[in-house]
């Protein structure tokens, strides 16, 4: 394969950081990444759904073609994917079929197939991710590791993406696989073909818990010996943000990682270091921890986050109104500042919040992305606070550790909801 060529990277627009290797993937890439989950019904609650146009409602992802690409909300949908790409600099997009059930894979086929029709702007320029595992609403329906379904998923959002090779495959949430020997028997070698077949460039892993990130990591090394690497890529989100850095930071402390610790015995050792240490490349997702950190702080009905964590994101929220601050805005900026992440995916609905995001990182760019001199006082009042490990709003939580969710109690509680009892195994490493 031939090396990625990358955007020009003029002052106005989203900063870059080192990613990959350059042949697999490009060496550079946008320090925000497109979240592609907001070009659907994905977040839409079931009463605003029934004023909806039925292709938003009814589309499941054995469908290809189903957008109307002339609706007024699919239209400032693929304005916004234009003006990230060509005015904000942004050089990734992340979408899965589980997004609308193949809505945002199409929304992002019809807006790059404009694009590349009406610009300059060419494929080579854009960093693709798409991913396998999770597709339909229902719980029966929703996963499916197998072979089978791996392929058809594949030959499915290479069409609805208009595209023919995907940069970063992922394998979406496989947490919730109902046993290790699936993944390791049929996805996974599924995945594989696909990238030694040019379907895709480099193969990517997702999911919350970090410990089933890191038990797939090792796992894989030992069954797959000949291939020299695996997983290029691995996508964790809610784990870097104001209230949990365990991507980067060890669990309970605000101190960074040594870069040199690399033994993981102790279970100390950084996601971030993990992945590093075997080649792959670590981003990170969610630095407003899926609602939690907006100034009403009022995340989603379905959101995981104990009371008690939602109620110091309440108190983060209070102080932040005191001192006139914006809370996601301080959020993307502490997030955005830790220059080991390559990119943090975020989504972006419209042409409005891209343009907030770009202004965040314009700030840091112009600090030198040193984060201290890139806040405000205001917002630099605010972050001493929050950080204060006795008495800030997150202090409990990081005490009792319910700084974040516990992502396998949620894969047993939906297995368990199912009916006819499916055969899973607890196979999940907890950390």
């Amino acid at each position: 394969m031939t090396t990625t060529t990358t955007l020009p990277d003029d002052d106005d627009r989203i900063p870059r950081r080192p990613y990959g290797d350059g042949i697999q993937l490009p060496e550079t890439v946008s320090m925000v990444g497109l979240g592609c989950s907001s070009f659907s019904g994905f977040f839409y609650g079931k009463d605003a759904k029934t004023n909806m146009p039925g292709w938003l409602t009814s589309t499941r992802t054995t469908d290809v073609s189903t957008v109307d690409q002339h609706h007024i909300m699919v239209q400032e949908w693929i304005a916004t994917i234009h003006y990230a790409i060509r005015k904000a600099g942004i050089t990734i997009l992340d979408t899965a079929p589980w997004y609308g059930q193949g809505l945002s894979e199409q929304v992002i086929g019809l807006a790059l197939q404009e694009l590349f029709a009406t610009t300059d702007t060419r494929r080579s320029h854009i960093v693709l991710n798409t991913k396998v595992g999770r597709y339909e609403v229902d719980p029966i329906y929703q996963f499916d590791f197998s072979r089978d379904a791996t392929l058809v998923s594949v030959e499915r959002s290479l069409q609805r993406l208009r595209t023919s090779y995907i940069d970063v495959l992922q394998l979406h949430d496989p947490e919730f696989s109902p046993s290790l020997d699936v993944l390791m028997r049929e996805t996974i070698p599924a995945l594989m073909e696909c990238r030694e077949g040019g379907k895709c460039r480099a193969l990517g892993l997702t999911g919350y818990p970090l410990s089933v990130q890191r038990q797939i990591l090792r796992i894989t090394l030992e069954r797959f010996p000949q291939s020299p690497k695996v997983w290029d890529q691995a996508l964790t989100y809610g784990h870097y943000n104001l209230h949990d850095m365990t991507l980067i930071r060890q669990p309970h402390s605000l101190r960074r990682m040594d870069d040199d610790d690399n033994d993981d015995r102790d279970g100390k050792t950084s996601h971030y270091e993990y992945c590093r240490a075997r080649g792959c490349i670590c981003i990170a997702a969610a630095p407003l921890s899926m609602g939690l950190l907006t100034p009403t702080s009022s995340p989603p009905h379905w959101h995981p986050a104990s009371s008690a964590l939602r109620q110091a994101c309440e108190r983060a929220a209070r102080i932040c109104d005191a001192h006139k601050v914006d809370l996601a805005q301080l959020a993307i900026l502490v997030a955005m500042g830790e220059t080991k992440i390559p990119v943090t995916i975020l989504g972006m609905k419209d042409t409005g919040q891209v343009q907030t995001v770009q202004r965040l990182c314009q700030r840091l760019r112009v600090a030198n992305f040193d984060l201290d001199k890139a806040l405000t006082r205001e917002e630099w009042t605010v972050w001493k606070q929050i950080q204060d490990t006795e008495h800030g709003p997150f202090a409990q939580v990081w005490k009792t550790g319910d700084y974040h969710w516990d992502g396998i109690s949620q894969v047993r509680e939906f297995w368990q909801k199912l009916p006819g009892k499916p055969v899973v195994e607890e196979w999940q490493e907890s950390s």
